[in-house]
């Protein structure tokens, strides 16, 4: 075995291990196909050497295509980049592999972002990209219920979960969650947003590690 083969079965034994802890711990159901879309870019400038923070906003070289996404780890003058199409990238990257952005063309929601979160019950699916299965994959585990402006019941598998509260920003569409988690969940939030699918439904999307700079795996409420 090929030292570069090598690295890459130890990148899928990491991802599965982390992904099989949260099937442990939350009784997931079987895997369904899911999607995902690449973002366009606007021209860049380079980052001189300047220390970046959680959760700056860059743009990181994977391939020799720069993708848009925020630092969520920083470690010895190395960093790690949640990327905007919410491909997992666990390397460890220079300033030399990022630039930061002056104008991104982000991916937009097709609808305008509401004033609030509509009220109501989700269903939450926890997304692995491609580590596995060679693609991306969604598994159902559980619902949480957004019951007024703010306010909304913890992850549970059946019934009615306690309440908790979140903060959401209508002008960008991010949700904080308070505690830096979904109440119920196992995750520490990285990210997490509010958009809408094709058909204009609300959907609450949330990145998380399982552990500290660790893998990064997806929720997607709706």
């Amino acid at each position: 075995m090929t030292g570069s083969t090598s690295g890459r079965s130890a990148r899928v034994l990491v991802f599965a291990a982390e992904f099989l802890l949260a099937i442990a711990m939350h009784g997931l159901t079987s895997p369904v196909s899911a999607q995902s879309g690449r973002p366009s870019l606007e021209p860049v400038e380079a980052i001189q050497d300047t220390p970046l923070r959680i959760p700056d906003r860059v743009l990181v070289n994977y391939g020799g295509t720069w993708y848009p996404g925020s630092i969520y780890a920083v470690k010895n003058g190395k960093y790690k980049v949640l990327r905007d199409d919410y491909s997992s990238d666990d390397r460890w990257v220079t300033s030399a592999e990022l630039k930061r952005p002056t104008l991104v063309a982000a991916t937009r929601p097709q609808m305008a972002l509401p004033g609030s979160i509509p009220n109501g019950v989700y269903t939450c699916e926890t997304i692995l990209s491609g580590a596995m299965s060679g693609g991306p994959t969604a598994m159902t585990i559980g619902k949480i219920g957004v019951v007024g402006k703010g306010v909304y019941t913890s992850l549970v598998k059946e019934g009615t979960g306690s309440r908790a509260a979140f903060t959401y920003d209508p002008a960008s569409g991010r949700i904080d969650w308070d505690g830096g988690k979904v109440a119920g969940f196992l995750g520490r939030v990285v990210k997490s947003s509010l958009a809408f699918d094709k058909r204009g439904k609300p959907v609450i999307q949330v990145t998380y590690t399982v552990r500290e700079g660790g893998n990064l795996l997806d929720l997607s409420c709706r």
